[in-house]
């Protein structure tokens, strides 16, 4: 669907593409690829190492999610972007 994961279901600037709607999202793709690890119920810790990033830089990664979402946690941010829980989104397995 959107190869580089900047379009999604949330609230944000909706956009219409193929006669689909979608959301466009202030997220980088770096974020938006953490973002989904976080919705598959990954610990900042695995992210890191499988992103190949510090501990501390996912969560300034996701400090600036909330901030650009306007979200205090991981189960809103995760909400507004996929609009399901983490157990409804169909995700390769890791």
């Amino acid at each position: 669907m959107d190869p580089l994961g900047v379009l999604t279901r949330a609230n944000a600037t909706t956009v219409s593409v193929s006669g689909l709607r979608w959301v466009l999202l202030d997220l980088t793709p770096r974020q938006y690829s953490l973002l989904r690890r976080v919705s598959e119920g990954w610990t900042n810790q695995q992210i890191a190492r499988r992103m190949g990033l510090a501990e501390g830089t996912v969560r300034t990664h996701l400090n600036n999610i909330y901030a650009r979402l306007g979200v205090g946690s991981r189960t809103e941010a995760v909400t507004r972007v996929f609009g399901l829980s983490r157990h409804e989104i169909p995700f390769p397995s890791r």
